[in-house]
């Protein structure tokens, strides 16, 4: 429920992995940014050797074996509740998260290592390798900018009427 893969494909897998946050060398996906958005962070397990938060997957694509990032139901279903320093995490229940702020600060960092020569640099070392050639840099610029388009064209046209937030999915 929590890291099965479900077929969501959001973005390259290796580029989550690699992204740091718009503003800072941070790793996008570290514990503290998703706790940040309310997404409930996860050690690294047999099940999620990553450590990704509940309810991001890794998803293979079965005709291309090309590897995404997903989301499972768990994303959307999971919650945590402090009380009275006790936390409990309910399965079923709808997420506290900021899904709109998070997936829009995705697409911000994304932007951010397209445009930013040294953070793009550090995000080809990590997706590539450290003996990566210009072509492969340059091909993968190409990659990052068209994902980029995409998810951000999926943010614009599933924007709620409402204003998105916290719990608001």
């Amino acid at each position: 429920f929590w890291f099965t893969t479900q077929g969501s494909q959001i973005l390259p897998y290796a580029y989550f992995l690699a992204l740091e946050q718009a503003s800072s060398t941070e790793p996008f996906g570290s514990p503290a940014n998703m706790d940040r958005y309310r997404y409930l962070p996860s050690p690294p397990s047999a099940l999620n050797p990553d450590g990704l938060p509940v309810g991001f997957a890794k998803h293979t694509d079965p005709d291309s074996g090309e590897v995404f990032l997903g989301f499972t139901c768990a994303a959307c279903h999971t919650t945590r509740i402090d009380y009275n320093g006790t936390g409990f995490l309910i399965d079923g229940a709808g997420t506290l998260a900021d899904f709109q702020s998070m997936f829009g600060d995705l697409i911000a960092a994304l932007n951010a290592t397209a445009q930013d020569n040294d953070k793009f640099a550090r995000f080809a070392d990590r997706v590539l390798g450290p003996d990566h050639s210009q072509t492969q840099a340059d091909t993968l610029l190409n990659d990052l900018v068209a994902a980029t388009l995409g998810l951000a064209e999926r943010h614009t046209l599933n924007r709620p009427p409402s204003p998105p937030g916290f719990a608001r999915l």
